[in-house]
């Protein structure tokens, strides 16, 4: 289907338009069927990620030094065996960790151990000279005060040690649940961190020195030129959904983040959709090739 949408193969390879994956399944094995999905995706030159799913106590070490050598090993056998099969094929390191609580016997994919291997991870791959992945977007609960706070500190440690794409945006509860009000939110925080990310812009104009010279005597700066001439020009993030009123307003319209997240998707969803990218013939194929797997399928 990725093939028809492009044009064909050789349109395809060079350049995919998706990723598939290439599994270990921890610990230390690679089944024949992901040997298979490999092989295809070499034959179509579609990139392949490597999910690293070591369940920390479960089916790797229980202490993360140990589990972090299990998952090392892992990954250079899937480089080692993908290389072999497809030659020159990219593959992402992918880390998709897992913490059993052994109180609970739940498998939980938020802790400050997953948080710390994920640094790790994004170490490895750097050192290694690899793209990396961690599933930073992925929340472990369905409660919206611990989601976004599962989402704010996962994407920030994601950002700070130099994880190169942050995946599983939308999920909830460990992947069993979706939320369209999930996505807007991650994009609310991705707004903020990515403003916080921009550090801060030296330069002997941005310094201000002249600019607080003239205004110390007036105390304050809302007619200075120099607010006037970086007003828009050093943008400063203004959230949209997250909002800071006095608690007096608040009581007046007492909604929620989500509620408010709540609202922009449905003005999302009242806008015109957009013409499809996808050529009418290529359309055409797609649909031949859904029709014959229906009926492959049953």
């Amino acid at each position: 289907m990725a093939a028809a949408t492009v044009g064909g193969v050789e349109n395809l390879k060079k350049r995919p338009i998706l990723s598939s994956i290439f599994c270990v399944i921890a610990p230390l094995r690679f089944p024949a069927d992901e040997i298979d999905r490999l092989i295809l995706c070499g034959e179509y030159g579609v990139n392949v990620m490597t999910p690293l799913t070591v369940l920390v106590g479960g089916s790797a070490p229980y202490t993360l030094a140990g589990c972090m050598t299990q998952m090392t090993a892992e990954f250079l056998g899937a480089v080692a065996l993908c290389q072999a099969l497809c030659p020159g094929l990219g593959q992402w390191y992918y880390t998709l960790f897992q913490y059993l609580d052994m109180k609970t016997g739940i498998s939980l994919t938020h802790s400050p151990e997953i948080m710390a291997m994920a640094a790790a991870g994004a170490q490895m791959s750097a050192f290694y000279g690899i793209p990396s992945l961690a599933n930073s977007l992925l929340s472990g609960d369905c409660q919206p005060h611990q989601v976004l706070f599962q989402y704010g500190i996962n994407i920030l440690v994601g950002l700070l040690t130099g994880v190169t794409f942050q995946v599983g945006a939308g999920s909830l509860e460990c992947g069993n649940l979706y939320s369209h009000h999930s996505l807007i939110l991650i994009n609310e925080i991705l707004d903020y961190l990515k403003a916080f990310m921009a550090g801060i812009n030296v330069t002997p104009e941005t310094l201000a020195v002249e600019d607080i010279i003239d205004q110390k005597d007036k105390g304050e700066y809302l007619s200075s030129k120099l607010t006037m001439k970086y007003l828009r020009k050093e943008k400063h993030h203004r959230p949209e959904l997250m909002t800071c009123p006095t608690l007096s307003n608040w009581l007046e319209n007492p909604t929620t983040v989500i509620d408010r997240a709540e609202e922009k998707f449905q003005k999302i969803k009242a806008e015109d959709p957009r013409e499809s990218p996808i050529p009418p013939e290529a359309i055409k194929e797609l649909d031949a090739i859904m029709a014959a797997a229906n009926k492959a399928l049953g």
